[in-house]
C-alpha cells in the first residue's frame, strides 16, 4: 500500500496535531531549513492543518504560512485570521480535511489514558497516514497495538522525541542494532529534576530553582508530573514497550519523586562526595521487565555522577555489545524539534525509495515476461 501523495508529488502535506513549544520550533526550522530540504530531498514540506488546544483549528489545502501562524500565535491571537484557511471543528477534523502525507502528534501528554494523542494517532494511521509524535501517552499504553496497525495499514510511527528528545535512541536500535537484546536500561531523563537538584547542590533552594526551569521552559506550569516522578516513569514505560517488547503501563512503574528530598539530604550526599539524582531503572527479570522510579546517591566513579542540570543520560545493557552510553548535554527546544524533523525526513527518505524500488521492480517483471513471450519462446516453463 502506497500513497501516491508522498511518492509522486514534490510537496509532502503535514499536518500539525499540537502547536505547543515543541511543534512551533517544528515550524521554524521547516521555515529556516527549506532550501536545504528541497536540495537533499527533492520535496517541500508544506503545512495543510494546524490544531492548537487554544488558537484554533484550521486547514489549507494549498498550505499554511508558517511564518504568519508563529507570528499570530506569539501575539496570542486566532490561526482563524490566516488567509485561505478553512476552519475546523477539532483535530479529528483536522486530520481529516489535511489530506496530509503526515500527521505530527504533539499535544499534551495524559497520564490517564494516553488521550487525546492515541486517538489521534490510529485515526491518522488507519486514514493512510504516516505518524511522528513527541508523545510519550500513546506509547506508554499502546505501543504495540500502535506498532501492529502502522505494520498492517504500511505506514511508518516514528516516535524519537518521545525520550530525551531528539537524541537519537529508538531509531540506533532499531537501524544498527539488529539482533541485540537489552537487558538492562539505567537513566536520567527528566531534566527539571535533574536541575533542581544540581542547584540544591550550591546552596540554592527547591522553589527557586523549579522556578527558573519554569522560566526558561524546560518545566510546565504545573511541574508536579516531573517532580513526582510521573514524567520519569511514562518515558521508562516508553523504552520497557519499545526497546525491550515489554506491556507495561507507567502505573506498573515504582515511582517516587523528590518532592520530600530535604536540603540538607542533597548537601550531606555532596560532603560524602555524591550526588542525588532521580534515575530510572528498567531491567529484565527472568522473562519479566520491571521497572522503577527513584533517588538514589551516585558515587563518583559512576558515569551518572556528571549529568548535572539539564543533561541527561541512558546507559543500555545489552547481550551483544555491552553497555552503551548516551548522553545528552544541555537539550534545548531545537533538539526536541529536530527529533521531530528527522523523523519526517526519515519517513520521506525510505518510502520514496520504497516506492521507486517497487517501480524497478514491476520494470525487471516486465522485461523478463517481455523477454520470455518475444525472444525466447522456447524457455517458457509449463506447470
Amino acid at each position: 500500500m502506497f500513497n501516491p501523495e508522498l511518492e509522486n508529488n514534490t510537496n509532502i502535506k503535514v499536518a500539525l496535531i499540537g502547536f505547543g513549544n515543541s511543534a512551533r520550533r517544528l515550524a521554524e526550522l521547516l521555515i529556516e531549513l527549506e532550501k536545504e530540504i528541497i536540495c537533499k530531498y527533492g520535496v517541500r514540506i508544506v503545512c495543510t492543518a494546524i490544531a492548537t488546544a487554544s488558537h484554533g483549528k484550521v486547514v489549507s489545502g494549498q498550505g499554511i504560512n508558517l511564518l504568519s501562524a508563529l507570528e499570530i500565535i506569539k501575539s496570542g491571537q486566532s490561526l482563524t485570521q490566516l488567509k485561505d484557511i478553512e476552519i475546523v471543528a477539532d483535530s479529528f477534523q483536522a486530520i481529516d480535511k489535511s489530506k496530509a502525507d503526515i500527521v505530527v502528534e504533539t499535544t499534551l501528554l495524559s497520564l490517564e489514558n494516553g488521550e487525546p494523542a492515541y486517538s489521534h494517532i490510529k485515526k491518522a494511521l488507519l486514514a493512510g497516514k504516516h505518524v511522528v509524535t513527541a508523545n510519550k501517552g500513546p506509547l506508554a499504553f499502546a505501543a504495540g497495538e500502535l506498532q501492529e496497525l502502522a505494520k498492517i495499514q504500511e505506514r511508518a510511527l516514528r516516535y524519537e522525541s518521545t525520550v530525551m528528545d531528539g537524541t537519537p535512541i529508538f531509531n540506533l536500535a532499531k537501524y544498527t542494532l539488529p539482533l541485540v537484546k537489552f537487558k538492562r536500561i539505567r537513566g536520567i531523563v527528566n531534566s527539571t529534576t535533574n536541575f533542581i537538584l544540581t542547584e540544591m547542590e550550591s546552596g540554592g533552594d527547591f522553589a527557586s530553582a523549579l522556578k527558573e526551569a519554569q522560566r526558561r521552559g524546560i518545566a510546565e506550569a504545573d511541574a508536579s508530573l516531573d517532580i513526582d516522578g510521573w514524567d520519569a516513569a511514562v518515558k521508562a514505560t516508553v523504552l520497557a514497550n519499545c526497546l525491550m517488547n515489554a506491556k507495561l503501563k507507567p502505573t506498573d512503574v515504582f515511582r517516587k519523586g523528590i518532592s520530600n528530598i530535604k536540603p540538607e539530604e542533597v548537601l550531606a550526599a555532596v560532603k560524602a562526595g555524591k550526588k542525588i539524582r532521580l534515575v530510572i531503572d528498567i531491567e529484565r527479570i527472568n522473562s519479566e521487565v520491571q521497572a522503577k522510579v527513584l533517588p538514589i546517591e551516585i558515587a563518583k566513579e559512576d558515569i551518572f555522577y556528571n549529568i548535572d542540570a539539564f543533561s541527561n543520560i541512558l546507559a543500555l545493557e545489552t547481550d551483544l555489545m555491552g553497555t552503551l552510553m548516551i548522553v545528552e548535554q544541555e537539550p534545548t527546544l531545537t533538539q526536541t524539534a529536530y527529533g521531530l524533523l528527522s523523523d519526517l525526513l526519515s519517513i520521506i527518505e525510505e518510502y520514496k525509495v520504497k516506492y521507486f524500488n517497487m517501480l524497478a521492480n514491476k520494470m525487471l517483471i516486465f522485461l523478463f515476461d517481455f523477454w520470455v513471450d518475444n525472444i525466447s519462446p522456447t524457455s517458457r516453463i509449463i506447470c
